[in-house]
């Protein structure tokens, strides 16, 4: 829609003004509504009702009712065509990497809410720029099934601190990351593991164990995952999209297992 047409349809403010004065009861000049006093080639038809020029009023409300709709009809960024905008989007994938090897395991399903166990894995080989940190992004993990978004695992930034006994700490040569939590203060997150194949590689591993939290479950496939490496939202397409081959349980209902 063209920049003209949107200023068209945008709320006259003087009129809106003026509609409102009126039916609070000013009469100032600057309160008056313009009227027609007639409807067609023939005066003496007049549509005004108490006052008001009665078409002119329901033009003026049917512009403010159209309003938002013309707001909320703006086109916005979607960078891998999946019909997200990409403020929205965990995983702009616009280099279309897969996440394989995908695993997802529930435990304690009939325990109390809250007491319940997770586990999840994935490989992605991502673009390598902006450079591998989860120590600054942080790590996430979006499981959801045909319903909506399931799991949304976020694991935040942040080095290791001994009196918070939470962070990532880096390994020695500069490929693996290791996330500790003993509180799981985020989404019961306890440990997480990234491991890159080497340093100049882009595949990397990623492992994430979680406990007592509440973690609901993917039974309507089809089950898919995304990876964010570049965290919260991966606009730069340093993430993987991938989709579980099914889903069961185990142990009498105990247990959920994708694969």
């Amino acid at each position: 829609m063209s920049g003209a047409r949107r200023q068209w349809l945008s709320p006259p403010t003087a009129w809106v003004a003026a509609v409102r004065a009126r039916f609070a009861g000013e009469v100032s000049e600057s309160a008056r509504v313009p009227i027609r006093d007639w409807v067609g080639p023939q005066a003496g038809s007049s549509s005004r009702t108490h006052g008001f020029d009665q078409a002119l009023v329901w033009v003026v409300l049917g512009l403010l009712l159209l309003a938002p709709v013309v707001a909320s009809a703006q086109p916005c960024a979607d960078g891998d065509g999946d019909g997200i905008c990409d403020v929205d989007d965990p995983c702009t994938n616009i280099a279309a990497v897969e996440a394989s090897n995908l695993r997802l395991r529930i435990r304690k399903i009939l325990w109390d809410p809250g007491r319940q166990r997770v586990r999840a894995a994935a490989v992605v080989d991502v673009p390598t720029s902006p450079p591998i940190d989860p120590v600054a992004k942080g790590l996430r993990i979006v499981v959801r099934d045909d319903t909506g978004d399931k799991l949304d695992l976020v694991i935040p930034p942040g080095s290791f601190d001994a009196i918070t006994d939470r962070g990532w700490s880096p390994s020695g040569s500069g490929t693996a990351w290791t996330y500790r939590d003993r509180a799981g203060t985020a989404s019961g997150i306890m440990k997480a593991l990234v491991r890159r194949r080497s340093a100049t590689s882009g595949e990397i591993k990623i492992v994430v164990f979680g406990q007592n939290g509440l973690y609901p479950l993917p039974l309507s496939p089809p089950v898919t995952a995304s990876i964010v490496i570049d965290a919260p939202t991966a606009t730069t397409g340093q993430c993987g999209e991938g989709t579980f081959d099914f889903c069961f349980f185990r142990n009498q209902g105990a247990k959920l297992l994708c694969r």
